[in-house]
């Protein structure tokens, strides 16, 4: 197709439907799942733990076997954003399908001709649009009923009894999550995707071209402490521009590249459908296919621009527009829902996030933190506005009283724990030990103190363009002031000046010098940040060769802090040249584990693979590590990988200490329970045939970053080291959240940690205590993280591999942290 010259735009948001590879109209997604609250707000003093009393639910479920509450550490009362529901229908729920005739895709259309007659059921009822759900059985089986849409056309509709919901079976948890999104809707809020959004409330930010939408992600779920009822406030970034508006900048301002730019802008994007109000990951971009391509409906051949004519009454106004490709959900294939691509049509897709020039805006994003970043103060009273408003409307309690539903007016509060705080170690073998203050930084001690270990700083080079000559020179001797002060043994580099700062002299220059002369270390001072020669550097250094590289701009070393840039710096050096800065206590029952990292990051360039980074201990102090990256292509067997690259890491181990580790302790970074219980039994075969037998030790733990969960302590953040492991934890799993950070802004986000698979013998206690000492051995940070080192060190590596190399590193750095 010849290059797309836009000339239109589609007004205002009407609903839609995408089309599918197969060249037919897309099928509707799944019908939305739903739940509830009611009663008025009444706050009660902190002093006691509130309790649902006789009226507390328990759907059954299948319990975890086996004790995974810790007891270390001191009690604390905590607060969740969580609702008891502490009413709800313990009586049968009836499932009907429902089928209209002539058949209709269109979701919204079906509920309203489907309201129009559900006065003759006569009995409280939901309908998803496929699905209906009523509290006592219907008179006929099947029930026909007739409808009239707007256009005139009548419709048949037939409900056909399906079964029976009992209390405690899976859907009818379902059902609950369905009525509170009807109650949700009857807030006026706009489901986009799985999640309700409330555009009277948006904010605009105009000289960005974006809108701040606030919203809510609820779920009703059985947890340890009942039934309850989780809100999540969110935002979502709202883009005012159209992916055809992209499409539009992209081919007046590169011409000459226009498809590699739009692929560029879109590719890995969400955006929300104008019509349905969807959201649909861009996968790839179709040049050869446009709104005036056809497909085959109901038996003849109709253009994509007639069947939103016939079917939405959109006028589609850029008939030469490529058209937006988006795959189906991992899920949603594994479930047998199809895995045909979808087509999206440009005009009638609204942009939403952040672009890569938005998140280098500090104004721009200081703007948006200002919404965002919420104290748990006002978190707290954001949540009681939230049950007002919905209690406060004569409708939904209406509603809630015919399913007999009932919310508690107040947050849900339970005990936790604070974790005991660790003492640091520095010094030469450790000679000097000092513990953690309460806001989990020691900064300072770590520029007063020897480290831990030196690395080698015998031979190593700094290189800088002519302009920065004097701030470099200036610069290089507070790191080694710096270094001299945490005992670190660092010789006077030899320096290289270059004419300029481009990309070609740096790599012409270290490919010279690394030809006749060996380097532990060099150190690139470049003019600004540009991504290309960071990223060709890195490449050459990392991956053609095997030579350590670290890049300071400019604007790091002129800021006005050196010395505290200079102990950044040299704690980053000292690391990836074999030294350690730090290290935890670690008791004998935990000696000769080895604890292990897992991520994956998509490589930026090429869609159709990814890089994996399994990184490991390889001491009893925590303080040297082995890395085995591996890249995945896409549809290849993951699980082959890693078991791989685990018995190549075992092998390092056992090479390294003469024998094969006691334990070992596997996290991985991710949300894909089913998947990761399937890699866990893999891992296990793997261990057996390694140790010969069954008689190994395994921990296999799900790490998630991004969880639903807030806790709060009273009206703040809880300190470092809260565990939380029962509450609000689920009774069929093996969980805890964590709270590793001291978070002086903004609301804390804990960690929700669980344990797939475990025949360890360690206790809950010890499982915990672990996980927390583990957030305090990230070299990049001097205070605890939000998850364990080795999970952040797995990150850094795939992330640098992905975004930089776009190729396997060259293994002689496999015992290093050259990713740091």
């Amino acid at each position: 197709m010849d290059t797309p010259r836009p000339h239109g735009r589609a007004r205002g948001r009407i609903p839609s439907q995408s089309v599918s590879r197969s060249r037919s109209p897309i099928r509707p997604g799944p019908s939305p799942k739903v739940a509830t609250p009611s009663t008025s707000r009444q706050q009660q003093g902190f002093g006691q733990t509130s309790q649902p009393g006789p009226s507390k639910l328990l759907i059954p479920v299948k319990k975890f076997e086996g004790s995974k509450k810790g007891s270390a550490g001191t009690p604390i009362e905590l607060q969740s954003n969580f609702f008891y529901l502490s009413s709800v229908p313990q009586f049968t729920v009836y499932q009907f399908s429902v089928q209209f005739e002539p058949e209709e895709e269109r979701t919204h259309v079906r509920k309203a001709l489907f309201a129009e007659c559900k006065s003759e059921l006569g009995v409280a009822n939901l309908f998803s649009g496929a699905t209906l759900f009523t509290s006592k059985k219907l008179p006929r089986n099947p029930l026909v009923m007739e409808a009239k849409g707007k256009e005139g056309t009548s419709f048949k509709i037939t409900v056909n009894y399906v079964k029976q919901l009992h209390f405690g079976d899976h859907e009818y948890n379902l059902v609950l999550n369905i009525i509170w999104k009807k109650l949700l809707r009857m807030l006026n809020l706009k489901m986009i995707g799985r999640k309700f959004y409330d555009a009277n409330a948006k904010i605009n930010i105009p000289e960005f071209n974006m809108q701040l939408w606030p919203g809510y992600n609820t779920t009703v779920r059985q947890h340890e402490d009942g039934l309850l009822l989780s809100v999540s406030l969110i935002h979502k970034v709202m883009r005012t521009q159209t992916a055809l508006d992209v499409i539009k900048d992209m081919y007046r301002l590169h011409r000459d590249q226009f498809q590699v730019k739009v692929k560029e802008a879109l590719l890995g994007t969400v955006v929300v459908t104008m019509f349905n109000d969807r959201t649909y990951h861009i996968d790839d971009i179709t040049f050869e296919e446009t709104p005036k391509s056809s497909f085959p409906f109901n038996g003849n051949n109709i253009t994509f621009i007639d069947y939103y004519k016939l079917k939405y009454q959109i006028i589609i106004k850029n008939h030469d527009q490529p058209l937006l490709v988006s795959k189906n959900k991992a899920r949603l294939i594994r479930t047998g829902q199809g895995d045909q691509p979808i087509f999206l049509v440009p005009e009638l897709c609204c942009m939403t996030g952040y672009t890569d020039e938005m998140r280098k805006n500090f104004q721009l994003m200081n703007r948006v933190a200002n919404h965002t970043r919420s104290s748990p103060n006002e978190k707290i009273n954001q949540l009681f506005r939230f049950a007002e408003r919905l209690l406060g409307k004569p409708e939904i309690v209406k509603e809630m009283n015919e399913w007999n539903m009932k919310i508690t007016p107040n947050l849900l509060r339970f005990h936790g724990r604070v974790l005991p705080n660790e003492n640091i170690i520095q010094g030469q073998n450790g000679s000097l030990k000092y513990p953690v203050g309460s806001n989990a930084d020691w900064t300072n001690q770590v520029k007063a103190k020897p480290a831990l270990s030196s690395g080698t700083f015998n031979s190593w080079l700094a290189i800088y363009p002519q302009f920065m000559k004097r701030e470099v020179c200036s610069f290089l001797n507070d790191l080694i002031r710096v270094g001299s002060g945490m005992g670190l043994r660092i010789a006077h580099p030899k320096t290289k000046e270059l004419q300029s700062d481009s990309l070609s002299e740096y790599i012409n220059e270290i490919q010279s010098l690394l030809s006749h002369m060996a380097l532990d270390i060099i150190v690139c001072f470049v003019g600004d940040v540009r991504v290309d020669r960071y990223n060709a550097i890195k490449k050459y250094c990392c991956a053609n060769r095997s030579v350590m590289s670290q890049i300071v701009t400019r604007r790091s070393i002129t800021r006005g802090n050196n010395l505290s840039i200079a102990t950044k710096i040299v704690l980053q050096m000292n690391c990836k040249v074999g030294g350690a800065p730090w290290t935890v206590a670690n008791p004998t029952l935990l000696q000769g584990i080895m604890v292990i990292g897992f991520d994956v990051s998509k490589d930026s360039l090429n869609r159709n693979i990814a890089f994996g980074a399994l990184v490991a201990s390889m001491n009893d102090s925590f303080s040297s590590y082995h890395s085995q990256p591996i890249e995945i292509n896409k549809g290849h067997d993951l699980n082959s990988k890693i078991c791989s690259a685990l018995q190549k890491t075992l092998e390092a181990y056992e090479k390294k200490n003469g024998t094969l580790p006691t334990k070992v302790v596997f996290y991985r970074d991710g949300e894909d329970e089913f998947q990761d219980v399937c890699i866990a039994e893999k891992m296990k075969e793997v261990l057996q045939i390694i140790y010969k037998g069954p008689d190994f030790k395994f921990i296999y733990i799900l790490v998630s970053r991004r969880c639903n969960a807030r806790i709060f302590h009273r009206t703040t953040n809880p300190p470092a080291g809260t565990v939380v492991d029962g509450g609000i934890t689920l009774p069929e799993r093996y969980d805890f959240y964590l709270v590793s950070q001291s978070v002086r802004q903004g609301t804390v986000n804990p960690t929700l940690y669980q344990v797939l698979s475990d025949n360890s013998g360690l206790t809950a206690c010890h499982i915990q205590r672990l996980t927390y000492k583990l957030t305090h051995l990230y070299y990049n940070w001097s205070g605890t993280i939000k998850v364990p080192a080795p999970v952040q060190y797995a990150k850094k590596c795939s992330t640098l591999i992905s975004q930089a190399l776009h190729k396997l590193p060259n293994p002689d750095l496999n015992n290093t942290l050259y990713y740091l």
